[in-house]
């Protein structure tokens, strides 16, 4: 690596911290809160589920406002994630009111989710391109380090007093203002200026690149499959009215150290296959695995089957997160990643958002056994998409010349 390569390494070592112990909000504890303070109805459930993808579905205007400004990329994350700390922060002063603590979630999850295609210009920018996915790997490591750490204090203060989820969110408010003052030191990365006011000039890309046209449909699928199911993960074993009358200790054991666990043991393998591996045999096997997850979680009887079902999740989401983030490095010329990028998080966004509102409701009417049919179909249906492009993608990539390097 050169030393914009081991600078950026170091200082995203530095921002994974904060970032894991906050992951547990969207894993776990939004959630928890929520059920077990509050006593929030589906609808707040909903919101509370779906907030960091509504974060994601600003991420297109985030993306277009940062071209148009000419700010770099830095600063403006900077500010996201005082954003961020702010909206915690209002949870950690709530005086009881469930409103106050959804629209905390909310202004706090959008400062996080928003800024992702910024992060993934920067990845672009400064790591090489034959080992990305493995310097990328790296910081999902470190990340779910702090990932278990917080879900086992978050679980320990919550079991000791309910009332403790103001501390748990000043934390969260404090790992914010850490991410905020670590990424002002990246080195400084611009977007090519807007020429164009419209809002979805980067949706372009889908018009004339039928191949990430092709993906994009194909994990519209995946992920509504996928978030159907995640919506219930801890409704599933919270409510009492499922059958399962679970400690808060043992909900975060469950849904945030398990899988977390297993996601530190394999995420640099996935990293390397990242590099390595055609992205379309990846992305398939990585369809398979969380098909069998989702499949073992909710079929199953017992939480010997909740525990093995939230570690294959853990396997799959491994993989997911590094193919998620860095994928758009396989298609989009250097100058446009960060647009490209807006797009995909625009769409995780509009199926995130959906996801909760049908999932949550869909969950009074219909045993909770057939959604995670239904959404391992839909997984499987995605994987079909894009099963008879694995040996051509191979060939192709193969006979293709190597894009340059963006740093020479």
């Amino acid at each position: 690596m050169d030393t914009i390569a081991k600078r950026t390494l170091k200082l995203d070592l530095l921002r994974s911290i904060p970032l894991g112990l906050i992951e547990s909000i969207a894993t776990t504890f939004g959630v928890l809160v929520l059920v077990r303070v509050f006593d929030g109805n589906q609808f707040s459930k909903a919101w509370v589920v779906a907030s960091l993808h509504i974060g994601l579905l600003l991420s297109l205007l985030v993306v277009q406002l940062v071209r148009k400004s000419g700010v770099s990329v830095s600063k403006v994350m900077c500010g996201l994630h005082l954003l961020s700390a702010f909206g915690f922060f209002l949870i950690s002063i709530n005086p009881g009111s469930l409103w106050y603590y959804v629209i905390g979630i909310l202004i706090g999850a959008l400062g996080l989710a928003s800024s992702l295609p910024l992060m993934s210009q920067i990845y672009r920018e400064h790591y090489p391109n034959e080992n990305r996915g493995t310097l990328f790997a790296y910081g999902g490591f470190v990340r779910k380090v702090f990932a278990i750490l917080g879900a086992l204090v978050g679980g320990w203060l919550l079991q000791k007093d309910l009332d403790n989820f103001r501390i748990l969110f000043g934390l969260f408010s404090v790992a914010s203002i850490w991410m905020a003052l670590v990424v002002l030191r990246f080195e400084e990365v611009k977007l090519d200026k807007a020429t164009s006011n419209n809002l979805f000039a980067a949706f372009r890309h889908v018009k004339t690149d039928k191949e990430f046209k092709n993906l994009l449909v194909s994990w519209m699928y995946l992920g509504l499959g996928n978030l159907l199911c995640i919506s219930l993960f801890v409704e599933y074993i919270s409510n009492r009215v499922y059958g399962y009358d679970l400690s808060e200790f043992t909900i975060g054991m469950v849904t945030t150290f398990v899988p977390e666990a297993v996601y530190l043991l394999v995420v640099m393998m996935w990293g390397k296959a990242f590099d390595k591996w055609n992205f379309y045999l990846m992305r398939a096997t990585l369809n398979l695995i969380f098909a069998t997850g989702i499949l073992i979680y909710f079929l199953g009887d017992g939480i010997w089957f909740l525990v093995a079902g939230m570690a294959i999740h853990g396997i799959a989401k491994s993989g997911g997160n590094v193919a998620w983030s860095l994928w758009i490095n396989k298609l989009a010329q250097p100058q446009h990643v960060a647009e490209y990028m807006s797009v995909h998080t625009f769409l995780t966004g509009i199926r995130g958002v959906i996801s909760p509102f049908i999932a949550l409701p869909l969950a009074l009417l219909i045993p909770t056994q057939w959604i995670a049919i239904i959404g391992a179909c839909l997984i499987l249906f995605a994987t079909f998409m894009i099963a008879p492009n694995i040996k051509f993608q191979i060939r192709r990539r193969e006979s293709e010349a190597t894009e340059p390097d963006p740093r020479s």
